[in-house]
């Protein structure tokens, strides 16, 4: 069965469940990339970056794998550093020449997914910097 992109993005708009929301921006992320990585009859992809491929699904799982990641890393930071301000966990994740908005805008939402979970903590320092410290399942 042949899909084109305006059907496809039609069914994922109209079909993203509940937990798609704006509180959790890495949850939804994961959410839609199961949705994607469930699409039938995709046999090329083209990307907006990097090259065109064929394993949909396998990309998508690879893009989960890799968010998995930064989460044990910035868990592991963490646990090594306590209490941290969004900036300081990116530099966990990011080379020096990648800081920046970019890079802590990512890092937010990695801090938040933990946070809406459960495990995460949230403080405002005294120049009004949100800090996390990541603690865990509870």
């Amino acid at each position: 069965q042949r899909h084109d992109a305006h059907d496809t993005a039609r069914r994922l708009s109209c079909s993203c469940p509940r937990q798609c929301t704006g509180s959790d921006p890495l949850g939804s992320f994961f959410i839609s990339l199961e949705m994607v990585a469930r699409l039938d009859g995709v046999r090329h992809v083209l990307p907006a970056h990097g090259h065109p491929f064929t394993d949909l699904a396998g990309r998508c799982r690879d893009i989960v794998d890799h968010h998995r990641e930064r989460l044990a890393r910035l868990a592991a930071g963490s646990a090594a550093d306590g209490w941290m301000t969004v900036e300081g966990y990116s530099h966990l994740l990011f080379r020096p020449e990648r800081w920046g908005s970019m890079a802590s805008s990512e890092t937010y939402a990695h801090l938040e997914h933990f946070r809406v979970a459960g495990q995460a903590e949230r403080r405002v320092d005294a120049q009004g910097r949100a800090e996390y410290l990541v603690v865990g399942e509870r």
